[in-house]
């Protein structure tokens, strides 16, 4: 009967882990993993997202993060980042809804040459913005879920070294479309994860939650 009830109780823990998990992100912005939001967008805005998928976006881990972690300890991530023609000739589209609000995403006359310059020019060694570099800006953000209760982990949070982390900001085209992130998490407890990239004039977060256990000897 002990083994029973210490059963039971294994598995009360992992649903309300598993609970937990899906709270925040989604509860906010529904089942989609990844979201899009203009460049300058705050926490004000989080529910005035983009469904970027529907453009032609696809943004997804390769391999999901891992579910617990310990502190301090580097782990790996992998996402993928891919845009098919749908997603050009909305970003070129100077009539879009998006374009009418916050400009254009890409400023170029053709899918053609938006493609040639997301998928064929490299990005400048520094100074590396919206008219010189198509992802110009990618790197992983984190958020412990205990510090952003009532929101979500939003780029636009600020890194400020221990609570909230910012992986170095790596920059690049379409033609790779893996990409490889080495992150390490301070703070103990159920943490919210975001792949982050900016793509042209439009920024997307791709979501997960897991578990950071306290590092050994601590």
């Amino acid at each position: 009967m002990a083994r029973v009830r210490h059963i039971v109780c294994q598995l009360l823990l992992v649903t309300v882990i598993m609970i937990q998990r899906g709270s925040g992100w989604h509860d906010a912005l529904g089942e989609t993993t990844f979201h899009c939001w203009p460049l300058d967008a705050g926490d004000e805005d989080k529910n005035n997202y983009i469904n970027c998928e529907e453009k032609g976006l696809s943004f997804s881990w390769v391999e999901k993060p891992p579910t617990t972690v310990t502190a301090e300890k580097t782990f790996e991530v992998k996402y993928s980042i891919t845009a098919n023609d749908k997603f050009f000739e909305w970003a070129i589209n100077p009539d879009s809804e998006y374009a009418r609000d916050y400009g254009i995403i890409l400023n170029f006359s053709s899918i053609a040459l938006a493609k040639e310059f997301c998928y064929n020019v490299s990005c400048p060694a520094e100074d590396q913005n919206t008219d010189n570099c198509c992802l110009h800006h990618v790197n992983v953000h984190s958020c412990p879920q205990d510090e952003i209760k009532g929101t979500i982990c939003g780029p636009w949070i600020p890194p400020n070294g221990e609570i909230f982390t910012h992986t170095q900001e790596e920059v690049g085209n379409l033609a790779s479309p893996v990409w490889t992130t080495d992150v390490a998490l301070l703070t103990p407890g159920l943490t919210s994860i975001i792949a982050h990239i900016r793509i042209g004039n439009i920024q997307a977060a791709l979501h997960y939650a897991l578990e950071v256990e306290e590092a050994v000897g601590k």
